[in-house]
């Protein structure tokens, strides 16, 4: 899995100076799940001519739980984009980028389901670049700025909830029938429904500052730990602050933990 090989890799590179412009931190694991359906990836950091041309690319996908092949799909969708980042030729847009890797690991999902039963999943995606951050999203994981003490979501999730509360403010349904619902947690775009319904993104790009740390994560994280637990998790290094990450979620001991994948990227201003 290239989650797993990842992780290989990030461990080796913990020794890399300070002075890299960008420092790393990952966690990936099952949970209480019999198989482990989420992948990440990262551009290798210590490649300085790709930091030169591209900057630094991350990647967080979770399939779908209770859909066919979701570890597979999940990691067509991280490699794919990853492939797409190291050897293709740069726009000089990388928010371009981003939606060309999108939709290639898109049609490489479709291609992989065809005529199997329905699979999917989820991603959130950011390049880093020239001191500048770019992402793009499709689904319910979510991409964070950690600026200054605050946590702010950057995508807006593809679920059903969304709808529900549009509707209500229009008076089509009450807010407790909104608030009530069972399917507010459905996703309403995810990789391998065909024609993507909704990707959310950034076309103008976020100023990094020196300290930024950008976090991606799948539900398996940030639908068990509150935003100050999470904070709570970021007071140290970003290979430490994955570690503690994990470990907080891991002690709430939820007999249905999903899987739980995080990537910390933290700009370091140079």
């Amino acid at each position: 899995m290239i989650g797993r090989e990842k992780m290989f890799f990030l461990k080796k590179r913990k020794n890399i100076a300070d002075s890299a412009p960008v420092l790393i931190g990952n966690m990936h694991h099952i949970g209480a799940r019999e198989s482990q359906q989420d992948s990440f990836a990262i551009s290798d950091v210590s490649n300085m001519e790709l930091l030169r041309r591209k900057g630094v690319f991350g990647v967080v996908a979770d399939g779908m739980g209770g859909l066919a092949d979701g570890g597979e799909v999940s990691g067509i969708v991280a490699r794919a984009m990853l492939q797409y980042f190291i050897e293709t030729d740069t726009s000089g847009r990388p928010e371009l980028d981003l939606l060309n890797m999108l939709y290639l690991a898109n049609d490489n999902v479709n291609r992989f389901l065809d005529g199997r039963e329905q699979g999917g999943s989820t991603v959130v995606a950011t390049i880093l670049c020239d001191g500048k951050m770019y992402w793009v999203a499709v689904g319910d994981s979510r991409i964070c700025l950690l600026r200054g003490g605050a946590l702010i979501q950057l995508n807006r999730e593809h679920v059903y909830a969304v709808e529900l509360y549009e509707k209500a403010a229009t008076g089509e349904i009450t807010w407790e029938d909104a608030a009530t619902s069972p399917e507010q947690g459905a996703l309403t775009s995810y990789l391998g429904m065909g024609n993507l319904e909704k990707v959310d993104r950034n076309i103008m790009p976020v100023q990094l500052v020196s300290g930024d740390r950008i976090l991606l994560m799948s539900d398996g994280v940030f639908g068990v730990l509150t935003n100050d637990e999470i904070l709570e998790s970021m007071m140290t290094e970003p290979h430490r602050s994955a570690g503690v990450l994990q470990e907080k979620v891991l002690e709430k001991q939820n007999p249905n933990q999903d899987n739980l994948t995080a990537v910390i990227l933290e700009y370091r201003g140079i």
